[in-house]
């Protein structure tokens, strides 16, 4: 962060996704899919701007978050990262509707496919989820790529959003040999049903009178 004309870096002392969210919002990168702690990248230089930032999430700016002044505090070895999603967005197209189809995702200003060398049951769960479009009914073979470039994603199941899960853009080495990822989900679940009416005599309620 840039403070008094000088750049320096965070500490990763209670640094958790909430700070990282923060700093994905101020650099317009998305939101957090890690807050990472020290050594996971190169070391920074410079001084340390900020320790034990505490952000609820909602500030504009990492500097309105609470924190104490950095230097004195930790060394280089403890510089806090991020990993933001760069907002990414999906579609499914040529299928019957907008719930089947070829997997495309919008990232760095284009469309993309998706390799399905790793495109299973869990990946398809998580998109089919996020895209309201129940879960998966099938994992239809893949089609040659025909876009402007490939994302891979490995996900457990569990992710809210493809992003969430490991991914990779335009790795030959992960999307070598690989087709262009399908789905078919289930469609949009239907209505949950209406609760059944409360009867007038409720349990703990005494019998009417017959007098």
């Amino acid at each position: 962060m840039l403070e008094h004309g000088q750049w320096g870096s965070v500490c990763d002392d209670t640094w958790d996704l909430e700070d990282a969210h923060v700093v994905c919002r101020q650099l317009s990168c998305g939101w957090a899919v890690e807050a990472l702690p020290g050594l996971h990248f190169a070391p920074g230089q410079g001084p340390i701007h900020r320790d034990q930032v505490n952000c609820s999430g909602s500030e504009d700016y990492l500097w309105d978050c609470l924190g104490l002044p950095g230097n004195g505090y930790c060394g280089h070895k403890e510089d806090a990262g991020v990993v933001c999603s760069e907002h990414q967005s999906w579609r499914l197209t040529g299928g019957a509707d907008a719930c089947e189809g070829q997997v495309e995702v919008y990232f760095r200003g284009v469309w993309n496919t998706v390799c399905d060398s790793t495109w299973y049951s869990p990946e398809a769960k998580v998109l089919c989820q996020d895209l309201g479009c129940g879960t998966v009914a099938q994992v239809p073979k893949g089609l040659p790529h025909s876009l402007a470039g490939k994302m891979y994603y490995s996900c457990e199941g569990w992710e809210p959003t493809l992003s969430n899960c490991s991914w990779r853009y335009n790795n030959s080495n992960l999307c070598s040999q690989s087709q262009a990822a399908r789905v078919l989900c289930s469609g949009i679940p239907p209505p949950l049903p209406p609760a059944p009416p409360i009867p007038r005599s409720g349990l703990g309620m005494p019998p009417e009178s017959t007098a």
